[in-house]
């Protein structure tokens, strides 16, 4: 789901961030840090962002794999409608979707 964060064995270059940006976030988001990445590098409060955003598209990522595990196995996403068993088959189904 989350795609151009692994460098697949390459080395890692300044443009990999940005590039991530471009497709996730989006082409402004990718020019700011395409620019920053570009020169003295990015401060502690653009780092924080870059974590933050990072963090809140790895949460949103998590939470689609959830619910397409719940529509696979036929389930209400609803907390209070599932069962432990349900619960249980919906955990085994989201972990074989990671592999």
């Amino acid at each position: 789901f989350v795609e151009g964060l692994m460098s697949r064995g390459e080395a890692w270059n300044s443009s990999s961030p940005a590039a991530f940006f471009a497709e996730h976030a989006g082409a402004d988001a990718e020019g700011v840090f395409e620019r920053r990445l570009g020169g003295e590098g990015l401060s502690l409060h653009e780092a924080a962002v870059f974590a933050a955003t990072l963090e809140s598209l790895v949460h949103e990522e998590t939470l689609e794999r959830l619910h397409a595990a719940f529509r696979v196995l036929e389930l209400d996403s609803k907390e209070e409608a599932s069962t432990e068993r349900d619960v249980e088959r919906v955990i085994d189904t989201y972990m074989m979707m990671l592999v």
